[in-house]
């Protein structure tokens, strides 16, 4: 065991009044692991008071019920409500991704980035270097 430690050192528990900044003492770590290792070999466990562990998980589910999940479960009325907002939030990403705004555009404060995309069958000068015509998700990107 000792030798697991080999080359190893510490200044042993020191109190802050007995702390001395450039004064501390090296002591081998091997040697004070062997002591306190064999400490723990010579206890007697007969003679150890009963141990009480902090956390008891009976009497905590005892105190604290499990949530149910009838409590939480939403009326229809409030489901389609939700399911409304989801699709008005859906559908103003791919409006968005359909104007397939720049970020470079958007700094530079172009005009012509904000407006709608040109009708079918014309386009616009900088529709030239965009990607208008390529399909759009509304799945996140990485600008």
């Amino acid at each position: 065991m000792l030798e697991a430690f080999k080359n190893q050192y510490w200044t042993r528990l020191i109190s802050m009044e007995d702390f001395r900044p450039g004064e501390q003492e090296r002591y081998e770590l091997g040697p004070d692991v062997a002591a306190e290792a064999e400490d723990m070999h010579r206890l007697d466990l007969d003679e150890m008071p009963a141990w009480a562990p902090l956390f008891d998980p009976q009497r905590f589910q005892e105190e604290h019920q499990q949530p149910l999940l009838k409590d939480w479960n939403l009326e229809q009325a409030e489901l389609l409500d939700l399911a409304n907002e989801v699709v008005e939030i859906r559908a103003a990403i791919n409006r968005k991704a359909e104007l397939n705004l720049h970020v470079d555009d958007i700094f530079r404060g172009d005009a012509l980035a904000l407006e709608e995309p040109a009708p079918v069958g014309f386009q616009r000068e900088d529709d030239k270097r965009s990607r208008r015509g390529l399909k759009h998700s509304t799945a996140a990107r990485h600008p």
